[in-house]
């Protein structure tokens, strides 16, 4: 669970499935690290600030459904505006010591995704696939370079036969 603290207040933000799950909030968090293909940078940023949003309202909904829930389209957007203006003061609220901007909050919010949330398990067997592969890569390449006969017989391999 992430800390999102603002105006004096804590807000503790979970991404569950049900919040997640909802809406194309994931494609858009992923999309961040695709190519932007020509985009300006202003639709960049706008995008960016808007996805931060959403992916807060989303965490919102397990403890602060009663503020922040919604039931429609409308309200959803009326949701999202009022979050994207709580991103604004929660700048408004940075110092040199602790600095706290939409990107720090969307870093944050990644992170916890990654490490805390269902997504968590996903990236933990991604990451184990991808050691499975390299440690197989690796074998492959030192069988194609151990002689067959040293491999048979469990024997050292000599200098002029490498």
């Amino acid at each position: 669970m992430y800390i999102f603290k603002v105006h004096g207040r804590e807000f503790k933000v979970k991404f569950t499935y049900r919040c997640l799950s909802e809406g194309d909030i994931l494609d858009k968090v992923v999309s961040f690290g695709d190519d932007f293909g020509g985009k300006k940078l202003s639709e960049i940023m706008g995008s960016f600030v808007h996805t931060t949003a959403e992916l807060l309202l989303a965490g919102l909904q397990k403890y602060h459904s009663d503020e922040f829930g919604y039931k429609d389209d409308d309200e959803y957007k009326q949701r999202v505006a009022f979050v994207i203006d709580l991103i604004d003061d929660y700048e408004d609220e940075s110092t040199k010591k602790h600095p706290q901007s939409a990107s720090t909050l969307f870093a944050e919010m990644n992170d916890e995704l990654r490490k805390n949330g269902f997504l968590s398990t996903v990236f933990q067997s991604l990451e184990e696939a991808v050691t499975m592969e390299q440690t197989a890569t690796e074998t492959m390449k030192e069988m194609e370079e151990t002689p067959a006969r040293a491999v048979v017989m469990n024997m050292p391999v000599s200098e002029s036969e490498s």
